[in-house]
């Protein structure tokens, strides 16, 4: 019986362990990303793209934010974020990055920092390339950026590329210091991260169909006298 009792005890243990391992995996704060965000809080405006001819965080609008790409996601335990959008005059920004909850906010808001690289493409007045925004402030108390809000489910971000110099940013016509606002709506929460999307399956047949020309093209020119 005793021996009978220790088995049911460590096959019940097992069994709970189990579950409880299931549950926590299925139940992880992975949020889906389905909106970025046009609009003004207080004085944080979003989501837009300024220079810094002012103050650290302002300036004038040089690119604007107009459709979220699909597959977007935040999972908040590990910090791991990519989106993607397109922008309204033209262009479009991949973004990934780390973004972390910190102890800082009260009630439905929780405060955010890390960074984000962004890799603009065909805009009009940023160049191509990829661009390392940080986002380190403290929440900024009218407008709760670099905030994350549980009960509307969006992310608030309020963040520059770390550069900013009062005396050189945009002196001599050259764009030297970035600030992002960005504000971005967050959806039913995941059983796990979206996978990057993948090679269309026609690009696939095609690459395949293309190897095998080259295969046989080798294969007729050893064959040849």
């Amino acid at each position: 019986m005793r021996n009978n009792f220790n088995f049911k005890k460590t096959l019940l243990f097992c069994t709970t362990a189990a579950g409880l391992t299931f549950a926590t995996a299925s139940n992880a704060a992975i949020f889906s990303m389905t909106d970025i965000l046009d609009g003004t809080e207080g004085y944080f405006g979003f989501s837009q793209f300024h220079d810094q001819s002012s103050w650290r965080m302002n300036g004038s609008i040089i690119e604007d934010p107009a459709v979220l790409n699909a597959g977007g996601f935040w999972n908040s335990d590990t910090g791991n974020i990519r989106f993607g959008f397109s922008l309204a005059n033209g262009g479009s920004v991949e973004a990934s990055g780390d973004l972390d909850t910190n102890a800082l906010g009260s009630g439905d808001i929780t405060g955010v920092n890390g960074y984000i690289e962004m890799k603009f493409a065909g805009a009009s007045n940023i160049a191509d390339g990829l661009y390392r925004f940080l986002f380190e402030e403290a929440i900024f108390s009218t407008g709760g950026a670099n905030s994350y809000d549980s009960a509307d489910s969006h992310i608030s971000l309020w963040g520059d590329l770390g550069n900013y110099d009062a005396q050189g940013c945009g002196s001599n016509g050259l764009l030297t210091c970035i600030g992002a606002d960005l504000r971005l709506q967050l959806g039913a929460t995941l059983n796990q991260e979206p996978s990057p999307v993948p090679l269309p399956a026609g690009g696939i047949l095609l690459l395949t169909a293309l190897g095998g020309l080259v295969g046989a093209r080798k294969a007729k020119k050893r064959k040849a006298p």
